[in-house]
């Protein structure tokens, strides 16, 4: 909660991106935590890698299950904040999670960035209309967010802007945050800008 506090400090608009736990109940938790912090949505991460065989996988000693559509709208209709929906990667997908009531999709299109996925991403915006805000996430920067948001159409992008620590830790750099922040907000700067 404490890195959460120092970025929504930064006036970054702030999302709690949650797992797909097998304990649903951990799931539920963390969009209440999101709600007292005052964070601007909570993002639902539905593209997790599962096991060859289907498998649920494990991550940091937790278990992770995918969501089905029925559990998606039910977190949709628990909480007050938008919903995002974390790598989707189809049109079908789309359509199932704008059924469902989120407010985003949060995705890089696919690639293994969003400047690697402009392509998907630009198609999904042209795809999706008014009827849902296609978000462009995956490593996006300072020096690149002004070309991915022109060349796609993408009215938002999300940056997690780390950085990795001394102690070999990656974790968000809120001078990173802030200079995304301009970048986004201010399209005449100039790219190199520093401060």
């Amino acid at each position: 909660d404490e890195e959460f506090h120092a970025i929504t400090a930064t006036g970054a608009d702030t999302i709690r991106i949650i797992k797909p736990y097998a304990d649903r109940s951990m799931i539920t938790d963390k969009i209440r935590r999101a709600e007292r912090l005052g964070h601007f949505a909570v993002g639902i991460d539905i593209d997790h890698p599962f096991g060859p065989d289907g498998s649920h996988d494990i991550v940091d000693g937790l278990e992770l299950s995918p969501l089905s559509t029925e559990e998606m709208m039910a977190i949709v209709k628990s909480t007050k904040l938008p919903v995002i929906a974390k790598g989707v990667l189809s049109v079908r997908d789309a359509e199932t999670v704008i059924a469902c009531g989120c407010k985003r999709i949060l995705t890089s299109g696919g690639g293994p960035t969003a400047m690697e996925g402009k392509e998907v991403l630009k198609e999904l915006v042209v795809l999706a209309g008014d009827r849902i805000t296609i978000m462009a996430g995956g490593g996006v920067r300072p020096d690149n967010v002004r070309e991915l948001v022109a060349h796609t159409g993408a009215r938002e992008a999300h940056g997690s802007c780390k950085v990795r620590t001394a102690d070999g830790y990656d974790e968000t750099d809120t001078d990173t945050v802030r200079k995304l922040l301009e970048m986004a907000r201010y399209p005449d700067a100039p790219a190199n800008r520093q401060g």
